[in-house]
């Protein structure tokens, strides 16, 4: 192979690796992003679901999402492989250069995943200071069955009368 079309082949070669790093590290950031939308006119308190029902549900959806976690866990290690194999094919100076163009991809993620959570923090404050201590108990309740965590620091602030909320990293619903 000739040298300028070696020197074609790498460049396509690091521009294909450069893209999939920038899918990849976008599609982790937009996945988590759980925009609220507006509930069905039907939803589940339509359905007057029994205890029992309701218990039996929950496990349904949890085993879900318990499949969907595996399923992003094994995108993500044949995302690693992949890369990994790609790096490989590269010269000495295009995997520092690559490297870097990874380490300025990262960067970039982590402040638009700082904005989010921000925004979020935000959001939650703001709900908090909206309702009433009943209405708050509810509320923490939702994001601890949704998000995970409650929001205590949000709580603290909208009491506070501050704008800033917990760690959590997913919208409330």
């Amino acid at each position: 192979m000739t040298k300028p079309a070696l020197i074609i082949v790498l460049m396509f070669v690091l521009a294909l690796g450069a893209g999939v790093v920038a899918g990849k590290l976008s599609t982790r950031v937009l996945p988590s992003v759980a925009v609220p939308v507006e509930r069905p006119v039907g939803s589940l308190s339509d359905l007057n679901l029994t205890g029992d029902q309701r218990a039996q549900m929950k496990r349904i959806w949890e085993d879900v999402r318990d499949t969907a976690h595996d399923c992003e866990r094994e995108k993500e290690n044949i995302r690693r492989t992949h890369e990994a194999n790609v790096v490989a094919l590269l010269s000495e100076a295009q995997r520092e250069k690559y490297q870097n163009m990874t380490n300025e991809a990262k960067a970039a993620g982590r402040k638009i995943d700082a904005r989010r959570q921000t925004a979020f923090d935000d959001a939650v404050a703001k709900t908090m200071g909206i309702l009433n201590e009943q209405q708050r108990l509810a509320y923490r309740q939702i994001l601890q069955e949704r998000v995970g965590e409650t929001p205590t620091h949000a709580e603290n602030e909208a009491s506070a009368g501050g704008s800033k909320g917990n760690s959590a990293s997913q919208p409330a619903p």
